[in-house]
């Protein structure tokens, strides 16, 4: 299947309705109690879909609104209403479990410098590293993708990869090239290897 892109950056495709009065979505046809959808409230609540949980189970039941609302897109993209909030990232890597096993993404790609994310797709690949290092590490720019929620999702695409029997791999990337230096000693690595005599003037570029 053509590889796809499940990106944590952009807009909220969920909306958490666990404090909003939510309950018409589960009452009979025809006893439903009308809302002004006119104010942000009234639409929420009798446009919401609950989620029994923002946390990993197994069930997805659910979640199977959102299967609607994608339909066959390519780009599924997820954010958030702020930084920092368990909820919004532990949803997310259910979201992602969602769309891995039961849509065909094998993506996930986050607003984060590239080059970490090729040394996190190595650890979830099967191959060494430490994801709590190399997140932490760019900290001070991408401070919202340093959290154990984050962890969890690496470890859950790596688990994922170790078990995933005939299905394709999923992959983590990064579309971002905020750290010049780590961008540029892995461009260098790269000519070294494939265009030797080029090297030494994009070194030069560089400098």
């Amino acid at each position: 299947m053509q590889r796809r892109l499940a990106s944590i950056v952009l807009l909220v495709l969920f909306v958490f309705s666990l404090g909003l009065e939510a309950g018409p979505r589960r009452r009979a046809a025809g006893k439903r109690t009308p809302y002004d959808e006119s104010t942000p409230g009234g639409w929420l609540a009798a446009n919401a879909f609950v989620l029994a949980t923002p946390d990993l189970v197994p069930f997805t039941g659910d979640l199977q609104p959102l299967r609607a609302m994608i339909g066959d897109a390519d780009v599924v993209a997820l954010g958030d209403a702020n930084h920092g909030t368990h909820e919004f990232f532990a949803s997310k890597l259910r979201i992602i479990d969602l769309l891995v096993r039961e849509a065909g993404f094998d993506v996930v790609a986050l607003e984060a410098p590239f080059t970490v994310m090729n040394d996190l797709e190595t650890y979830i690949q099967g191959g060494p590293g430490n994801p709590r290092a190399l997140l932490h590490a760019i900290g001070s720019l991408f401070f919202f993708w340093d959290s154990e929620e984050v962890v969890a999702a690496v470890e859950w695409m790596r688990e994922y990869n170790a078990h995933r029997g005939q299905n394709p791999a999923v992959h983590i990337a990064g579309f971002d090239s905020f750290l010049p230096y780590p961008a540029s000693r892995a461009v260098l690595a790269y000519l070294n290897s494939v265009d030797p005599a080029g090297a030494p003037t994009a070194l030069t570029q560089y400098a």
